[in-house]
């Protein structure tokens, strides 16, 4: 009996760590690893207990877009597939497809999050159905599909918007919805999502969605070819340091966008800088794309010699890697550059890739 009771007590701990994570309460979510850590003994001796504590461990490790070790985890979990049930097998696949987003691979995250999406009715809760709608809409606006991911977060804002509670969460679907309208060039609804948005995320205090939404603002003004105000976005970014320790990946894309910024708008010192601290991040989170792409950068923007063999080697790589999202922009940079100096048959190469 008393066991029953524990593992009965042990189950609500879990539930309630989880929740945190999906409403982004970072300090509650560290605060109740802590709490559940002291009672890791006991979870080992119920395997489901144990496999549900390995599953949100690794959700816990993506909230603050970790990655370190994961691999070997997930691993380590499918090993225990045939004792999975429904929900627990829901929960392996949707943080799987997560794992794939940080690693810059949204096709493979979609595999992942349809395979889920079969086990999801056994979850029975619209909070989490939410959850997992909004993150497959992430995925598809990653792999450049915004009739999809619109679709997507439309239904995971429909559901926030009738539970009490959830204000953080219809600000997150409304920062996707906004970047969904920067891809189909419907730049005003963008910015008044944008402005609505950061209004209400100042008035609730939350740090690292301010710091989302004035990225996604800046990338508004990026397409709109506004460099030196996206910079201005991009600057409240990068002076925040407790969004570089919580969100390492989001912040190195922010750092990405303001060094193309930068470079456009002749600043090269401060472009070298943010450049040279993007490098250390990359290394960092282990993105080898991220890094390739700063170097493209630095090589596009700061070469004294034609860069056309080194821009090359560099454009093949990211397709080695199946960078195809990412490369789509550089490609245009890069063509722009060589049309610009009048030589087409060296923009024709890069035309090509595209």
């Amino acid at each position: 009996m008393i066991a029953k009771f524990t593992d009965k007590r042990l189950l609500t701990m879990l539930n309630e760590w989880y929740t945190a994570m999906g409403r982004r309460q970072f300090d509650l979510a560290c605060s109740h690893q802590e709490k559940i850590n002291q009672h890791l003994p006991k979870m080992k001796k119920n395997t489901k207990l144990w496999i549900r504590y390995r599953l949100f461990f690794s959700r816990f490790q993506l909230l603050f877009e970790k990655k370190d070790g994961l691999e070997a985890l997930f691993s380590e979990l499918k090993a225990h597939k045939d004792v999975m049930d429904h929900e627990l097998t829901y929960y392996f696949y949707f943080f799987k497809g997560l794992f794939d987003m940080v690693n810059a691979a949204p096709s493979r995250a979609v595999c992942r999050f349809k395979e889920a999406e079969q086990h999801l009715p056994a979850i029975n809760d619209r909070i989490e159905a939410a959850e997992f709608y909004y993150k497959t809409a992430g995925a598809y606006y990653m792999m450049k599909s915004p009739p999809l991911s619109i679709q997507y977060v439309t239904k995971a804002l429909q559901i926030y918007q009738n539970q009490f509670g959830y204000i953080k969460k219809i600000l997150s679907c409304q920062l996707l919805l906004a970047v969904n309208y920067i891809d189909e060039a419907r730049y005003e609804e963008a910015e008044q999502l944008f402005k609505d948005s950061i209004k209400k995320t100042v008035q609730i205090n939350d740090n690292n969605l301010l710091c989302h939404a004035y990225y996604n603002y800046g990338f508004l003004k990026t397409a709109e070819k506004k460099d030196k105000e996206a910079l201005r976005c991009y600057k409240k970014v990068l002076k925040n340091q407790r969004f570089e320790e919580e969100s390492p990946v989001s912040y190195l894309h922010c750092v990405y966008e303001a060094v193309r910024s930068f470079f456009k708008t002749g600043s090269f010192d401060e472009g070298h800088a943010v450049l040279q601290k993007g490098l250390d991040i990359s290394e960092k989170v282990q993105s080898k794309i991220m890094k390739l792409k700063l170097i493209t950068l630095e090589t596009l923007y700061t070469s004294k010699q034609d860069p056309y063999d080194k821009l090359q080697k560099l454009v093949l790589e990211l397709e080695k890697i199946e960078a195809w999202v990412d490369l789509e922009v550089l490609l245009e940079d890069i063509t722009e550059y060589y049309k610009k100096k009048g030589d087409f048959e060296k923009a024709a190469f890069f035309i090509m890739r595209g």
